[in-house]
């Protein structure tokens, strides 16, 4: 039970895991931006404006019309949309890509918790163990200490020898010698498990009571080696990086390709706020734009090359 306090404790305060949870939730919002490219984009406007043309400037120093508005107000209303094809699967291939890394991040996560709990484990293991090895210390450091007392009698009796003694007198210095050893280990135990749950080494103190080990169970489930790898998340972590940097060759190769994208506008437009709802108002904008790269001096081609790359730096 205490164990699994400790087991609780790093996992919800440590920084190695905040640090993670953090970076998830950054990498959640990029596949949201990604994802949102493959749906057409509208804005509205409105706006009031007071303009003046200078009779001083071209075009208008060239001819002077009687009556005309040099100066006037111009009142707008209205939206305009733009929409890129995802013909060659630019965008799509983008999506998979921010999904892929999203996942990644998530199994990032996951591994630091393992390896936390990993480290947590160990170090309580190693410290109810250096506590368990002090104590056994002990016990034989009384009985050599009563050995010792045995063994200078024999020798104070004529039975036992001054060789013997010393030997005795080592065994009792040898131990004695072993015991800060042992209190050390334990400590740095402590120190260690103090820094994973991200807590004081004076809110520990209850460690320093010696307790046994846990229970070891009987059998552990691992199943076939292929179950085993899957269960790993440093292995999925793996996994989604690579399905991620096999996406991005193909958002690369779609730059290759031409872009088409629908754009327009629809306005109303004034010189009066009170016309400016009639029908007559209307000012609109709507055609296709193809893009294609002609010549980039190899740019994109590279771009391929540097995906293609870091696809197989990811698979290896």
């Amino acid at each position: 039970p205490l164990l699994d306090q400790f087991l609780g404790r790093a996992l919800a305060a440590n920084l190695h895991l905040r640090r993670a949870a953090a970076r998830l939730r950054a990498d959640r919002y990029p596949d949201a931006q990604v994802a949102g490219g493959q749906y057409p984009q509208l804005n509205a406007d409105t706006g009031y404006t007071r303009q003046r043309y200078s009779q001083n400037a071209a075009p208008f120093n060239a001819f002077n019309v009687p009556g005309f508005p040099w100066e006037f107000n111009l009142y707008q209303l209205g939206f305009d949309a733009s929409w890129e094809v995802d013909i060659f699967g630019g965008t799509r291939r983008s999506i998979e890509a921010a999904t892929a890394d999203f996942a990644a991040a998530q199994e990032d996560q996951s591994a630091i918790r393992v390896s936390v709990a990993a480290e947590v484990a160990r170090n309580y293991i190693e410290l109810r163990g250096y506590q368990h090895e002090e104590d056994l210390a002990r016990q034989n450091l009384a009985v050599q200490r009563e050995s010792l007392e045995i063994t200078r009698e024999q020798m104070n009796k004529g039975v036992g020898t001054q060789l013997d003694v010393s030997r005795a007198q080592a065994e009792v210095a040898a131990t004695e010698a072993a015991l800060p050893l042992l209190q050390r280990g334990a400590w740095q135990a402590i120190v260690r498990l103090s820094v994973l749950t991200n807590d004081s080494v004076d809110n520990l103190a209850l460690l320093e009571q010696p307790r046994p080990l846990p229970p070891v169970p009987d059998a552990v489930v691992v199943g076939v080696p292929a179950d085993l790898l899957r269960r790993r998340p440093d292995i999925r972590l793996a996994e989604r990086r690579l399905a991620a940097a096999t996406a991005r060759i193909g958002v690369a190769q779609a730059a290759l390709y031409p872009r088409l994208s629908l754009t327009g506008f629809f306005n109303l437009q004034s010189a009066s706020i009170d016309d400016l709802f009639q029908w007559r108002s209307r000012a609109f904008s709507l055609g296709p734009t193809v893009q294609w790269p002609i010549f980039e001096a190899g740019t994109l081609r590279a771009v391929v090359d540097v995906r293609t790359a870091q696809q197989a730096e990811s698979l290896a």
